[in-house]
């Protein structure tokens, strides 16, 4: 079963990062930043609506039929497998077709080709964009980090010290699941009046100071209808933190290399996930409380929050992702058309 599952988290990394590379042509098609904010939310919201739908059966099912966690977790993977496939034909179906941006010259191999070209690349983005796109793929490390690991961290905790058993642990989930829906829609309308970076970060302290209330406030079971609107509120700021992170990602990367910065993207959202359970596990392992261990995660979101304070202003992060200096100054192959590289500029003005 561990085997499977890595083997399912890596297909899935794999068509989010499909996803992902999609986002900045679909920024240049769309134009306005309001529509594209718009796009970003129903995309959030419609996903939220499918999962929603998928527990809400497993709970249903599990209620019925009195199942046990064994029985529930085997009814939800199959329910998954045959709703998945689904979806998968629909994505195939309709996914437009790219063509490959480079060939591989000859004589090269792929693996070898592709390192260099990462390093490159690398090279390249702290060359050239170091306080836009470069800081914000360094501090996306620290706090997607920990917010990936917020979930897994949260109900080892509930389940622990709140006593909650599986089909509870499902109602928390579903309650994120159904409050993130309205962060998305709040989401939408507070970056019309705000710059996207500065609610991502007011967001990343909010959650930083739900995490130390609520895991220092939660202490025995008693308290379980606390931890349903802790789920609640935690949903709201889910809702808010990854469709921005979408968008400031998709606004700020330079054009041309979509793809390969979608990569980077995703890999620094990933790199450092396992790092906020290990420490959450050696603390608890030491015999401290519970609380110590689970707001250690805090840790990890403040030092992204204050890479993030070393971004350039938004405006100018905007500004630097109109021309890709990498493929000007001829440190990455040009093979765009021109009109890729620089994106239009009625996008970047806010209404």
């Amino acid at each position: 079963m561990a085997v499977l599952q890595a083997f399912n988290g890596f297909f899935y990394q794999i068509n989010e990062l499909c996803l992902t590379a999609y986002l900045p042509e679909i920024r240049d098609q769309v134009k306005e930043e309001k529509v594209f904010t718009w796009y970003n939310s129903i995309y959030t919201i419609t996903g939220t609506i499918t999962q929603v739908l998928y527990l809400g059966v497993v709970i249903v099912f599990a209620g019925i039929y009195s199942w046990n966690d064994g029985q529930i977790g085997r009814f939800g993977q199959a329910t998954a497998a045959v709703s998945g496939s689904f979806f998968w034909y629909i994505g195939w179906h309709f996914f437009r077709g790219k063509d490959a941006r480079r060939s591989l010259g000859a004589g090269k191999f792929l693996a070898v080709a592709g390192l260099e070209q990462i390093t490159n690349t690398t090279k390249a983005i702290f060359k050239f964009y170091p306080r836009s796109i470069g800081t914000f793929f360094l501090g996306t490390v620290f706090v997607d980090g920990a917010v990936e690991s917020l979930l897994s961290i949260s109900i080892t905790f509930y389940t622990v010290v709140l006593g909650f058993k599986a089909t509870g642990v499902a109602i928390l989930l579903l309650l994120v699941l159904i409050f993130s829906t309205f962060g998305a829609f709040l989401m939408y309308f507070l970056t019309r009046r705000m710059d996207p970076m500065k609610l991502y970060k007011i967001i990343i302290v909010l959650m930083m100071i739900m995490n130390f209330a609520s895991f220092m406030g939660l202490t025995r079971p008693s308290q379980k209808n606390m931890a349903y609107l802790i789920a609640s509120i935690f949903g709201i700021f889910v809702g808010f933190y990854y469709p921005l992170s979408r968008i400031i990602y998709a606004m700020i990367v330079p054009r041309g290399q979509e793809a390969e910065l979608s990569g980077f993207f995703r890999y620094c959202t990933q790199v450092l996930a396992w790092l906020p359970p290990l420490t959450f596990t050696v603390i608890n392992e030491k015999g401290y409380d519970f609380a110590f261990g689970a707001i250690s995660v805090n840790g990890f979101m403040f030092i992204g929050l204050v890479i993030f304070m070393f971004m350039k202003p938004w405006n100018q992060c905007l500004e630097d992702a109109k021309v890709n200096k990498m493929v000007r100054e001829n440190i990455i192959e040009d093979t765009v058309d021109d009109e890729a590289g620089v994106s239009d500029e009625s996008f970047h003005n806010n209404e």
